[in-house]
């Protein structure tokens, strides 16, 4: 599947990282957080780097790759625009 028809679908959003808003945080490797539905169940990170992929469970390491993805989603075009530059 690819972003385009991901972005279609309604359990997701993609947004490309606008190439004017200059450095980004986040760019040491990828990372993918799942939000779990239960509020028993703590949100994890799947971190993809070189050397290592390590699962980030902990209150402070959440804390900072949630900021940085904040950080990285408010630079990034809209869902919309997302859309628009993939077309």
């Amino acid at each position: 599947m690819g972003a385009l028809e991901f972005a279609a679908r309604d359990n997701g959003t993609v947004q490309v990282p606008s190439p004017v808003a200059g450095a980004r945080p986040a760019t040491a490797g990828t990372a993918a957080t799942l939000e779990l539905r239960k509020a028993r169940d703590p949100d994890v990170t799947y971190v993809d780097i070189m050397t290592n992929i390590p699962y980030v469970a902990g209150d402070v390491e959440m804390y900072r790759y949630m900021l940085s993805f904040d950080h990285l989603r408010a630079a990034a075009l809209s869902p919309d625009e997302s859309r628009t530059l993939l077309s």
